[in-house]
């Protein structure tokens, strides 16, 4: 008999696998499944979470302060005093997401500063205007600003701060509102004269797009049929104008006390500031309000002149 018969031909052993115990088998899914939930994500990376907080500018009494950017979270809740420092009237927050770097314009000392993101920190300067109020990026990846004073003529930066130009070719007075249609044609508000002038896309002059219905316009937006929405402050209230400029209606003439200030929530909501009430108002369609986001007087606000949402992700 060869070897590899008398191997086949052994009597072979029972199994040496057995049925384990209860308890061992649920020790051992439990092992497991904490394994898969601890140790296999720390091969994969941190997950990040998103956050969505409201940052709004306060202009206390205005060319005397006190100044800060207040930071509430989504619900209008939890406020925290997010910037105090390098402050001056400040007028507008604009995220540079890339740096991880937040932009506040300042009318009275005429500096943009760079702030950390998530800290509120003075990084530096970013750049110098005469007045510089509202700042915009546009598809050009450029920083649009605006000034209160000098020229009034619309200034482009790139992102590290250096001017690219004077991109339109006149100025507005105490200009304070800008916004761009579907067609890229800009316009820009002026609040001393009460009117909204327009600029096509390399900044040619268009001439008066409205110059009436007005008292004391801040902010303008277009809405999504092409209507133009502009935050009168002198007027306490929203007016809506068509395409071409015609007046529309008084869109909003509740719930607002020197409005300026707007933003949006993931929800569709408008957020505007009312100034004289010292409160984030919260509007559905049409103009319809759905009471306070932030409350009167809520972290201390007393004029909100800028509202940003910001959704980022934790670091």
């Amino acid at each position: 008999m060869s070897y590899f018969e008398r191997f086949r031909s052994r009597k072979r052993p029972k199994s040496l696998h057995r049925k384990l115990p209860k308890s061992i088998f649920l020790s051992l899914l439990a092992v497991a499944i904490l394994f898969s939930l601890v140790v296999l994500p720390s091969f994969s990376g941190p997950v990040h979470a998103s956050r969505t907080f409201i940052y709004v500018s306060d202009a206390g009494n205005f060319d005397k302060g006190p100044w800060k950017i207040v930071r509430y979270d989504e619900n209008g809740e939890n406020p925290v005093d997010f910037i105090t420092e390098g402050l001056s009237w400040p007028q507008d927050i604009v995220f540079l997401e890339e740096k991880n770097e937040v932009l506040i314009s300042n009318l009275k000392s005429g500096e943009i500063n760079r702030h950390d993101a998530e800290t509120g920190e003075m990084v530096g300067l970013f750049a110098q205007a005469v007045g510089p109020t509202r700042m915009k990026i546009r598809k050009d990846t450029l920083v649009y600003v605006l000034q209160w004073s000098g020229n009034g003529k619309v200034l482009r930066f790139d992102r590290e701060g250096s001017l690219v130009d004077e991109f339109t070719q006149v100025g507005v007075v105490n200009a304070i509102g800008m916004d761009w249609d579907a067609k890229d044609y800009l316009y820009v508000s002026s609040y001393k004269d009460a009117n909204i002038r327009k600029f096509d896309q390399k900044g040619r002059d268009m001439g008066l797009f409205i110059d009436s219905h007005l008292k004391g316009p801040t902010n303008i937006w277009f809405d999504d049929q092409g209507n133009l929405l502009v935050n009168d402050w002198a007027a306490n209230r929203v007016v809506r104008f068509d395409s071409v400029g015609n007046f529309v209606d008084n869109y909003i003439i509740t719930g607002l006390n020197q409005p300026e200030g707007v933003d949006f929530l993931k929800d569709g909501s408008l957020l505007i500031g009312s100034g004289g009430t010292s409160e984030i108002v919260r509007y559905g369609p049409e103009g319809t309000i759905k009471g306070s986001l932030v409350t009167p007087g809520k972290g201390g606000l007393k004029q909100p002149n800028a509202i940003r949402v910001r959704t980022a992700k934790s670091r």
